[in-house]
């Protein structure tokens, strides 16, 4: 259940800096006003911020943690989306450790980072669009500071900028808290602001999922819910390259929807044919080459679209009832085999560009 809404904002400024607003609601659930208003709000708290005497600094208080001095040795503006440096957020450090991030400030007061991923709104439950301003600074939060500053601390995890002002995405909302998120590009949208190029089918671009909710089934909820919003397409992606856990995501979730194999690839943007691979088709084939002891542990490599793979004691014939199994017939995939002078075998797989 969602936190009750009938107490004070937890860990705000001192009362001075913190205006006669209704304090029982979170970030997300208030009426925030124009962007730029409170960019200019900001600014001008910052400045006066500059101004003051060490004697007379206001201090930011979290339960369990020792009073912080507001002083701009620990306060920054970062941009809130990429590549539009004008739009910034003014966030609150650990004087301690810049890496750890307090708060974040916001229509004249300090909301301190765990209440701005939650909601005392019991109808925001499941996976809901990011459409209004105060979900962007949740979707935000989530995505540069949670992963980005707090918990992407595997070398094995990916790194996500701040999203776009229009990026589309969706927040997966859990018991009155934002647990997670995915983002998409677009069929048709720009790969980037320094090109032309377009993407060829909608791709999930980021996912994540706070750490303390993973192991619940949740990745798998939003790979489902990424392959139901575009039922008429025959080919989705999802963003190269694709960390082991997320494999892992796609292998459960692949066996649970058996129809979903043909239409995921692991894609580079724009998402030509020659830069797809079949992720079923990919697992498959991984799992059978591990699974034989060879070397490169069933490392598969990607040239030209093609997949190819050396050994002296793989099985032809396996690697075709692989293919079937994975892919069908339908598909129109392409074998060649060639012996060589060691009697080793080189196995190749390309994917027609006719097929759509």
């Amino acid at each position: 259940m969602a936190a009750s809404p009938q107490r004070p904002l937890r860990g705000a400024a001192e009362a001075a800096n913190v205006p006669p607003r209704a304090r029982c609601l979170y970030l997300v659930d208030t009426v925030v006003g124009d962007p730029e208003a409170l960019q200019a709000d900001a600014e001008t708290y910052y400045e006066k911020l500059l101004k003051q005497s060490s004697s007379t600094r206001d201090v930011f208080s979290i339960p369990g943690r020792e009073k912080v001095k507001l002083e701009d040795s620990c306060v920054c503006f970062v941009p809130l989306y990429r590549n539009n440096p004008t739009c910034k957020m003014l966030l609150l450090t650990d004087p301690q450790d810049k890496e750890t991030v307090l708060a974040l400030y916001l229509n004249q007061c300090w909301w301190p980072l765990e209440d701005v991923v939650k909601t005392a709104d019991p109808s925001r439950d499941g996976l809901i669009s990011v459409q209004t301003f105060r979900e962007r600074i949740v979707l935000f939060v989530l995505n540069y500071i949670i992963f980005g500053m707090l918990e992407g601390s595997s070398a094995n995890d990916a790194f996500f900028l701040p999203h776009s002002a229009t990026e589309c995405a969706k927040i997966l909302w859990r018991n009155g808290e934002a647990v997670a998120f995915y983002s998409v590009k677009m069929k048709g949208s720009l790969c980037d602001g320094t090109t032309s190029q377009c993407y060829l089918l909608p791709v999930l671009d980021t996912i994540f999922v706070q750490r303390k909710y993973r192991r619940g089934g949740l990745g798998m909820k939003m790979l489902h819910d990424f392959c139901q919003s575009f039922k008429a397409e025959d080919a989705l992606g999802i963003s190269c390259p694709i960390s082991a856990a997320m494999y892992q995501v796609c292998q459960k979730f692949l066996q649970t929807y058996p129809e979903e194999q043909k239409r995921l690839w692991e894609v580079e943007a724009p998402g030509d044919w020659s830069q797809r691979v079949n992720i079923w088709l990919k697992i498959q084939m991984e799992s059978s080459l591990s699974g034989t002891n060879l070397p490169c542990s069933g490392t598969l490599h990607k040239a030209e679209g093609k997949f190819s793979y050396s050994s002296s004691s793989f099985s032809f014939k396996r690697l075709v009832l692989i293919i079937s199994n994975s892919l069908g017939p339908a598909l129109g995939c392409w074998l060649c085999c060639c012996a060589q002078e060691d009697r080793s075998v080189t196995l190749a797989l390309s994917v027609p560009r006719r097929i759509v």
